[in-house]
């Protein structure tokens, strides 16, 4: 782990050196217009309830104009709010324990969906062992000895997930049983698949779909489903401590926006598909329908709030894989709030 120590060492500096630097002004006064940064991991349907507060006008409702870019990874989103080029992130709850287990100060706010991870392999590695949906998570990890496996980031949230599933359901060892490689984007975990050049990879859809589309992959199995892990949250709004407390009515009024694009998912499946369409062009009705009516809306948070439990199981994840030493303080108001969710 010399490496994450390492990267997380220079995320601290950074962060020390970003401190009361932003693109909005702390303590305006409250309802003032606002422009936020605000950084997603990667575009993918579970987002959707930020896809929806934008194209509903629920940021505009808040006097808030929201910025949104688009960066590789959650470790990727990690490194802009330590640099304050962004001022939140939309990104894994994981990449936030992680990076809480070296002492850096991020919190997250409100949780937009739970874990949506895929586990999707080349369609000749499915055939060449015989696995398919059907097979139980044991099989599937465990076939993968002696495979690579493509991540887009060291430390990102499918990283981190990656490893946890391959020691507890492959009893497979990260790095000596199977190679994992950071590819850096999902168009090149798509191309890598393609050429062979990986046997899989473990990413929020709709990556897997549009391996599947290809004709080159095969989903086999949805991490969310995994007993204990239905209800953790994985996508989540998050910056640094000292940044959402100088700018507290700001944030409310980011979070009351995000908690109504989710309240909207939960419960308007053709208006929010009518939006997803805009943002997933290449995916088939059929296609992005089952995504969110069997991965995405049963487990969109009502409300968009979190628990300390749900924090147990995600500081439980990364002790067994070995990402932290120790068990985290998962009580409120250190990794996770609910005080800027009214």
């Amino acid at each position: 782990m010399k490496k994450t120590v390492s990267m997380l060492a220079v995320l601290l500096s950074a962060l020390l050196s970003a401190c009361g630097g932003s693109s909005s002004t702390a303590n305006s006064k409250p309802g003032a217009p606002v422009t936020v940064n605000v950084g997603e991991s990667i575009v993918t349907v579970s987002n959707a309830a930020i896809y929806v507060a934008m194209d509903k006008g629920y940021f505009k409702d808040e006097n808030i104009n929201f910025n949104l870019t688009t960066l590789q990874s959650g470790a990727t989103a990690t490194q802009a709010i330590a640099s304050g080029s962004i001022d939140y992130a939309l990104a894994g709850s994981f990449d936030i324990a992680t990076a809480a287990g070296q002492g850096i100060p991020l919190q997250a706010v409100v949780a937009n969906v739970g874990i949506t991870m895929e586990v999707c392999a080349s369609k000749k590695f499915a055939s060449d062992n015989d696995l398919t949906p059907s097979s139980s998570i044991d099989q599937i990890m465990t076939a993968f000895k002696g495979k690579t496996l493509g991540i887009t980031g060291p430390h990102s949230a499918p990283d981190l997930v990656l490893r946890y599933l391959l020691l507890k359901y492959g009893n497979l060892k990260p790095d000596t049983d199977v190679k994992i490689v950071a590819l850096g984007s999902v168009p090149a975990e798509l191309t890598a698949l393609q050429r062979g050049q990986i046997d899989g990879f473990i990413q929020s859809p709709p990556g897997c779909e549009q391996a599947a589309a290809a004709g080159t992959g095969v989903m086999l199995s949805r991490v969310g489903r995994l007993p204990g892990l239905n209800s953790v949250p994985q996508g989540v709004l998050y910056s640094r401590k000292d940044y959402l407390q100088s700018h507290a009515d700001q944030t409310r009024r980011v979070v009351a926006a995000i908690a109504r694009g989710d309240d909207y998912v939960r419960s308007n499946t053709e208006g929010t598909l009518a939006i997803l369409k805009k943002y997933f062009k290449t995916i088939d009705d059929a296609t992005l329908r089952e995504l969110l009516t069997g991965l995405i809306q049963p487990i969109v948070p009502k409300d968009g709030k979190m628990t300390q439990r749900e924090w147990d199981t995600i500081s439980n994840m990364l002790q067994i894989q070995g990402a932290i030493s120790t068990k985290l303080d998962t009580k409120e108001g250190n990794l996770w709030t609910n005080a800027y969710n009214k």
